[in-house]
């Protein structure tokens, strides 16, 4: 198992190297007169966004396997990208003028951040959030059942989705037990409506309980959004 991780990784860096080449190559043909070599930049720049994407993406959209973070991260990206060449570069362009270097050095620093910041934006994708209503079956607004109200303002606010669940037992802060057998001769049931949307979405929602009297619990979590169809 070891001895395929280290092929894995050896055979992403052999690509990585090779693209590498060919990139600074290219980019410094392109532009041979260019006040600091463009090459290195580039790749570092374009390989701290893909890298940035890819781990942030793995760790909180979708779970890639050991293999492949060895593969594209450690092999392809890790040589991708080059810290040897820009620290040479640098200290060559430092002895020649010192403001070349510096500018290098921060032109490197300064793109190569940047890339990884949106790289880690876009890796994230957009900020979900759940929010979850529980109030009864009894309560009411505007001669209405309140969950069919709240539906039906999710609906009109334009939300990706909203579910109702209908308990057959329970509880709230109150002690008061609600249930639905037989013996009871109002039951009065517990609803829980769910609501999986972007953070934007879901305060504009928010809005609407905070006009609407009832007693019930509302709370917002954090959600990895795997698929959405």
């Amino acid at each position: 198992m070891i001895a395929l991780d280290y092929l894995t990784i050896a055979f992403g860096g052999a690509i990585g190297a090779v693209l590498r080449y060919l990139v600074s190559r290219t980019i410094n043909s392109l532009l041979p007169f260019s006040y600091i070599p463009l090459g290195t930049i580039i790749v570092n720049s374009v390989g701290s966004f893909f890298l940035s994407f890819l781990m942030f993406a793995a760790i909180e959209k979708v779970p890639l396997s050991e293999e492949a973070i060895l593969f594209f991260g450690t092999g392809l990206l890790g040589a991708f990208t080059t810290f040897s060449t820009f620290t040479y570069e640098t200290l060559s362009l430092i002895e020649e003028s010192p403001a070349r270097g510096v500018a290098y050095a921060l032109a490197n620093l300064l793109f190569a951040f940047t890339c990884a910041y949106f790289g880690m934006i876009l890796g994230r994708g957009e900020g979900m959030k759940l929010l979850k209503i529980y109030l009864g079956e009894k309560d009411r607004h505007g001669g209405k059942p309140l969950f069919e109200y709240l539906v039906k303002r999710a609906y009109e606010l334009g939300m990706k989705g909203v579910t109702v669940y209908r308990g057959i037992m329970g509880f709230g802060h109150k002690r008061h037990m609600h249930r639905g057998d037989f013996f009871s001769l109002s039951p009065d049931l517990p609803i829980v409506l769910e609501i999986v949307d972007e953070e934007e979405r879901i305060n504009l929602f928010l809005k609407e309980i905070d006009n609407i009297d009832f007693d019930g619990l509302v709370f917002i979590a954090d959600v990895n959004v795997v698929k959405m169809g």
